[in-house]
């Protein structure tokens, strides 16, 4: 059993300024195993978002977002929080031609106070990233269409968790605070 409360407010200041500020309360019932039996508690999230969006013309945008979450366990005398911020950069210097970047700072207590972070990727790709701990996270993609008959896009990120000797785990594993990746893609257009 649980409850939810969002409230949502966005305002258009002008034609080229945005603001949408964002507050959500769950209480939830989570089960969690403790010395081989089955325990249930209640847990208490909050979660604040603010983003402001500026387009200063056609061809490049700007948004930055600031969240917190504080996360309660009444019954275990518990509290978590964390912190993320990003801003983007959107610029499109031709009709053929998007550049889309990103620059994260974040800080949680746990992984249970992770915070998701939705970012732009490949066509066909969803990246909805669990960011907790400290640290820092970028990305730049590149998107190229070439007269409606093909698009090659182009991506980087680099995640650095400077307090970790490894990131992930099982076969993901990486014995390095850094995990980068590149990937490219070449859609045909019919």
């Amino acid at each position: 059993m649980g409850s939810e409360i969002l409230l949502n407010y966005n305002n258009k200041l002008s034609n080229k300024i945005e603001i949408i500020l964002r507050y959500k309360i769950e209480n939830k019932e989570i089960s969690d195993d403790r010395d081989g039996f089955k325990v249930q508690f209640n847990r208490q999230k909050q979660n604040a978002r603010a983003d402001f969006k500026m387009s200063l013309n056609k061809r490049l945008k700007f948004r930055t977002r600031f969240e917190y979450t504080f996360i309660k366990y009444p019954s275990l005398e518990n509290e978590e929080s964390g912190f993320l911020t990003f801003q983007d950069v959107q610029y499109k210097p031709s009709n053929n031609l998007s550049i889309y970047t990103r620059v994260i700072f974040f800080q949680t207590d746990s992984y249970n106070s992770r915070i998701y972070e939705f970012e732009n990727d490949l066509r066909g790709v969803m990246s909805n990233a669990p960011l907790f701990g400290k640290g820092m996270k970028w990305y730049l993609l590149i998107k190229y269409s070439l007269q409606n008959m093909f698009t090659l896009s182009i991506k980087y990120s680099e995640l650095f968790k400077p307090l970790e000797s490894f990131l992930g785990s099982g076969m993901t594993e990486i014995n390095d605070s850094i995990d980068n990746r590149i990937s490219f893609q070449l859609d045909l257009i019919f």
